[in-house]
């Protein structure tokens, strides 16, 4: 064993009520086997576990997970107590005691409250599979995802709380975006409602005369302001079009690459070829990025110099525009109160208007940054998954591969699609899972903000009715918005070579994809790990060279507590310590604890069948 740990592990579990009431058991490092017949509390016992350290994973699962043991636990403690004492990497001991239905309370050994809190990777961390976990794993993406992380968890961690800071913003971006966007179409409205005082315009400059010619010419001159302005504005789509673009094709070469040479193609006699030309194709690649993260570089400085320049633009404009309308009233004279207001107005609104612009045009530039910064973000977190990936793989030593594709879960981005698909009068689901494997979130939001109908029509293969029904129901600012950040989870791929062919893990029966996810579970950590019944679904020769392999090397750095009917795991995976759970009058008890050596008759009579029923099928396999 190592003499320094950097996870804690458990020391002891005592229970006090229900159907466990009184059981006390001593863990060891190393490989702890609870074995007993069914309905002896062995599942019960790494459930209590699991709720004192309220262990349970984020999102539905972990919900699920949650109200599972909470019933386990409400229908087995009674008014009872869970006691876990456990030890941190530094050698520092907590007691740790929870109630049904309550929150952990963590003590000292002395008894005194402290003010540390038990939650889902915190200070007491441990990773829990319960009875048909491994399969349940092995049909979840995040919980893969999850496992392959755990391979690269400080540079993971630290990219994921940047692309959290990155989402916050964002959506704090948006939500400034929203209510001046809204206010710059009424403020558009609003000018363009002002007829009358155009019309009057044109009339005093038909009018002739010094006057009416000098109207004339002033309103030449605005018009070509609000041309300028217009040029101004649509420079700004463009950076920020260009921009977009760049930012979606950040990576795309090597993730191609990838594609064309899969590691399974660099084998054989002609593999040191292949492996020349990926490795070139990859530097390309990375160049390439260098390239476009310049190229962003030098767009994202010139829209800050544009936005600058529309700013002053716009203050210039303000003292031409009051000369312009000073020059109409010496023109035209006294006039209406009405006409009057809507003329004196309408300074102030074009001001505001402009004001509103420019911030806007920063904010979108803001924006811009921000969604580069998260696909950068994206592209490195997936980068540190693809080489987590590929050591598994190398350390595993087996006809499994392991890799992770980037973007590949798109469920929450065809939902939200769907959703706001429903109300279209086209088949929603089919349509949002048509343009979600077709098109980038960010590209359906700079079609529809562009009005380019025919763009969003080419790119998902959509009918004119179609395109049209959908850029109606997809138009929505905030929807745009929150498009244009929706999560792409990356989708981890688990592969068994069958043959000479590579299965994915979705094509596989329940006890290959056991087979394909239990050596990863046992490959890497270090904080205890609780298992039930790991050998369901799995063949008897795969537990003795995959199972208990791995037992043997995963105990050396980490606790391991288990649950098993197979009597190949604590004898020939040497277990530190053996629990023999029985049942007497509905209540659990330790019948028998120690080594395996001292719980070898317990062993023989409940995994083997008992010594005689052992010793015959010896003389059998001897025949």
């Amino acid at each position: 064993m190592s003499e320094t740990r950097r996870f804690f592990r458990l020391r002891s579990l005592s229970i006090l009520g229900g159907f466990l009431d009184g059981l006390e058991l001593e863990f060891a490092e190393g490989l702890n086997c609870l074995i007993g017949h069914r309905g002896t509390g062995k599942t019960t016992v790494l459930e209590f576990i699991r709720y004192a350290l309220d262990a349970f994973p984020p999102g539905e699962a972990g919900a699920a997970s949650r109200r599972r043991v909470c019933g386990i636990v409400r229908a087995n403690l009674d008014d009872g107590r869970i006691r876990l004492i456990v030890e941190t990497g530094e050698g520092a001991c907590y007691v740790i005691e929870r109630r049904a239905d309550s929150a952990p309370l963590v003590r000292t050994p002395e008894g005194d409250r402290t003010d540390i809190e038990v939650h889902p990777g915190g200070t007491f961390h441990a990773d829990i599979l319960s009875h048909g976990g491994i399969e349940q794993l092995a049909d979840d993406p995040e919980a893969l995802l999850a496992r392959i992380d755990a391979f690269a968890p400080e540079g993971i961690a630290e990219v994921q709380a940047q692309i959290a800071d990155v989402r916050a913003d964002l959506d704090a971006n948006a939500r400034v975006i929203l209510p001046l966007e809204e206010a710059q179409g009424r403020g558009a409205a609003e000018l363009g409602a002002v007829v009358a005082v155009d019309h009057r315009i044109r009339d005093l400059a038909r009018a002739g005369g010094p006057g009416g010619e000098e109207i004339g010419r002033a309103q030449q001159r605005r018009s070509q302001r609000q041309r300028q302005a217009q040029a101004l504005q649509a420079a700004c789509r463009l950076l920020r079009q260009y921009a977009d673009w760049l930012g979606e094709g950040r990576g795309r070469f090597a993730d191609s690459v990838a594609a064309l040479f899969p590691d399974e193609l660099l084998d054989g006699p002609s593999g040191p070829i292949l492996r020349r030309v990926r490795q070139r194709l990859e530097e390309l690649g990375g160049r390439m990025d260098d390239h476009i993260t310049r190229a962003a570089s030098l767009l994202a400085a010139e829209q800050q110099r544009l936005s600058e320049d529309t700013r002053a633009l716009a203050e210039a404009y303000e003292g031409e525009e009051r000369a312009f309308w000073d020059l109409v009233e010496r023109c035209d004279g006294p006039q209406e109160p009405e006409w009057e207001c809507t003329r004196s107005g309408l300074l102030a609104r074009q001001k505001r208007y402009a004001e509103t612009a420019g911030l806007l045009a920063e904010l979108w530039h803001r924006r811009a940054q921000l969604s580069d910064r998260l696909s950068a973000l994206r592209d490195r977190r997936y980068r540190l998954r693809r080489q987590a990936a590929q050591r598994i793989t190398q350390a595993l030593g087996l006809p499994i591969r392991v890799d992770v594709e980037q973007a590949g879960n798109r469920e929450c981005y065809m939902r939200l699609l769907s959703e706001a698909l429903r109300q279209a009068a086209v088949k929603h689901r089919d349509l949002a899972q048509r343009m979600a494997e077709r098109m980038s979130p960010r590209d359906i939001a700079a079609f529809l903000r562009d009005g380019d109908s025919e763009a969003l029509r080419s790119c998902a293969n959509l009918s004119e009715v179609q395109a049209a029904r959908v850029a109606g129901a997809l138009r929505d600012p905030a929807l745009l918005l929150r498009l244009e950040a929706v999560e792409l989870p990356d989708r981890p791929r688990l592969q068994m070579r069958l043959g000479d062919t590579w299965r994915d893990a979705e094509s596989l029966s329940t006890g290959r994809k056991c087979t394909l996810v239990l050596p990863i579970v046992l490959l890497e950590g270090e904080n205890p790990l609780l298992l039930d019944q790991p050998e369901d679904n799995l063949d008897t020769g795969f537990i003795y060279d995959i199972v208990v392999a791995g037992l043997r090397r995963a105990k050396v750095r980490r606790q391991i507590v288990l649950a098993t009917h197979n009597s190949n795991i604590p004898v020939l995976g040497e277990a530190e310590r053996v629990f023999v759970l029985a049942c007497e009058d509905h209540h659990a008890n330790l019948s028998c604890a120690g080594s395996v050596q001292e719980c070898m008759g317990e062993i023989l009579h409940l995994l083997e069948g008992g010594e005689e029923a052992f010793a015959r099928r010896q003389e059998r396999y001897r025949c």
